[in-house]
């Protein structure tokens, strides 16, 4: 299924990168090369999904000039493991396989702002579940990402954090990383040491978050019955039995029932969200045992390490520390309460923080539901 999703992106001017990341981690993404002086926006997807669900947003962003996503022609640039060679002015040492690439040119009528690379998350289907720690937190993974990023473009850019669902979640892990970084005073981890140096060239300026509430929210809001049913499958996937009930079922089918349960009213909407053959690829890569058993893990992971660890930053006064836009559905998490209410709490109060609900009978899947709603509301926030 994955060749769909580069055949697809493909047609739209985006190259296919592999990036080894460390020994065994490979980041796949997608990327379109809009010149050194844009600033790099991630585009990172969430649950039961891929990386495709951005195919809707690309050529809309090419029309509204909102994004354009960096194209390195032929590129596969691996990590070396010897750090005797840094990256020129970047801080994670790699080997490129190729030649540096020339940029590639749109046509004038379409000129770029923010290169954006579409992410694979890792244990996905596409990208390889990381080799270690066996139980990588959200901000593991999202420095994974951020480190395959500083390879394709090594050099200070500003960057944007943008994410829907789980990719979102990562996106708040990293925000906070990056724009508030622990105490001097607090032991070092690796993550920390890594967030240090990624800060270094990537200078966070804005986020956007896609109809998420912060993990720990969340997981209080189960608190009510009908929230609860509603998302049920958050306490089912950290289950240690989900893996294998899932596969009983059937991996395909699970993943299309999910989808349709999210899924809005809207009909225009519900047909964007299958056209292009999305739901055949997702189910597909849900008929993989190893995708199954990835995203059930990463589902583990934020029932147990993110709360802690979202308990820890709070109790900190570690915040998101720069702008920050959330785009969510009305008639799915404007259900969980006040939306911009719950997000100030977790967004500096010296930060700008903006809500937008989606109306319209749309669900969850907003970038393929209403993209051109959700393009139009990123470009009002980026300018």
């Amino acid at each position: 299924m994955a060749s769909i999703s580069q055949q697809k992106f493909s047609s739209l001017g985006l190259t296919t990168n592999t990036t080894e990341t460390e020994p065994g981690c490979r980041i796949v993404s997608y990327t379109h090369d809009a010149g050194p002086d844009k600033p790099v926006m991630t585009l990172i997807h969430g649950y039961p999904q891929s990386a495709y669900i951005w195919r809707c947003r690309t050529p809309l962003s090419l029309e509204t000039r909102l994004t354009i996503f960096p194209v390195n022609a032929n590129v596969q640039q691996r990590r070396s493991p010897s750090p005797t060679r840094p990256p020129p002015n970047g801080p994670f040492p790699f080997r490129s396989t190729h030649p540096a690439p020339s940029p590639i040119s749109l046509p004038s009528t379409s000129p770029p702002t923010h290169p954006s690379p579409p992410l694979q998350l890792p244990g996905y289907g596409i990208s390889p579940p990381l080799a270690s720690p066996p139980s990588p937190s959200h901000l593991t993974t999202g420095l994974h990402l951020l480190r395959a990023l500083s390879a394709l473009f090594p050099g200070p850019h500003p960057l944007i954090l943008s994410g829907h669902d789980r990719g979102a979640r990562i996106c708040h892990r990293l925000a906070v990383a990056l724009s508030s970084p622990p105490p001097t005073s607090s032991p070092t981890t690796e993550d920390s040491k890594t967030a240090a140096g990624l800060a270094k060239y990537l200078t966070l300026t804005s986020c956007i978050f896609m109809d998420i509430i912060p993990t720990l929210t969340q997981w209080t809001c189960f608190s009510t019955a009908a929230k609860a049913v509603r998302y049920f499958h958050w306490p089912f996937l950290a289950s240690p039995s989900a893996p294998d009930i899932i596969l009983s079922y059937g991996g395909g089918r699970w993943c299309r029932e999910a989808l349709a349960r999210l899924q809005g009213t809207n009909e225009a909407g519900r047909a964007r969200f299958s056209a292009d053959g999305a739901w055949d690829v997702y189910s597909g890569l849900f008929e993989r045992e190893k995708t199954v058993r990835g995203s059930c893990r990463d589902y583990e992971v934020g029932a147990e390490g993110e709360c802690r660890e979202q308990e820890g930053e709070r109790d900190k006064g570690r915040r998101v520390r720069v702008r920050t836009l959330v785009v969510f559905s009305e008639r799915g998490l404007g259900g969980m309460g006040d939306v911009r209410g719950i997000w100030r709490e977790w967004v500096d109060g010296g930060s700008e923080l903006k809500a937008v609900g989606m109306g319209g009978g749309f669900g969850h899947y907003l970038p393929e539901e209403c993209p051109r709603e959700v393009v139009g509301a990123m470009e009002g926030w980026l300018g």
